[in-house]
């Protein structure tokens, strides 16, 4: 008849541990993923709105902002890429884009200005 043995007590925690580390790793690599296309999404909605392509622009700008909210640049552009299809939203971005931006920002400048020119539209 065969005996049951209980696991050694140290095994057990070099085992969760081990598994808590492997866990973690995931998670950064899988940030660092969604990170680079943030990245990569922000240089193609930009170069969209560039090119006059509107709603390929929001496409792109909103991954961005959903996955880095305080991403001003990206709410920046995605303001003027609403603003160009006429849709109201365009002034939440630019003030999302005023709150998480660095006073002497260019962009935090720019969507002043967008904001400011707004409060006239009906």
């Amino acid at each position: 008849m065969a005996t049951f043995r209980r696991p050694n007590a140290m095994l057990i925690l070099f085992g969760t541990i081990l598994g808590v580390g492997v866990v973690f790793v995931i998670i950064a690599f899988v940030q660092g993923y969604i990170a680079a296309q943030a990245k990569a999404s922000f240089i193609s909605g930009r170069a969209h709105y560039q090119s006059g392509e509107y709603v390929a622009a929001v496409r792109h700008l909103r991954f961005v902002v959903r996955h880095q909210p305080d991403f001003g640049a990206a709410r920046y552009y995605l303001g003027c890429a609403l603003y160009e299809q006429g849709k109201a939203e365009a002034k939440m971005q630019w003030k999302a884009a005023l709150a998480v931006l660095p006073q002497a920002n260019q962009f935090r400048q720019k969507a002043k200005q967008k904001l400011a020119a707004s409060e006239k539209w009906p």
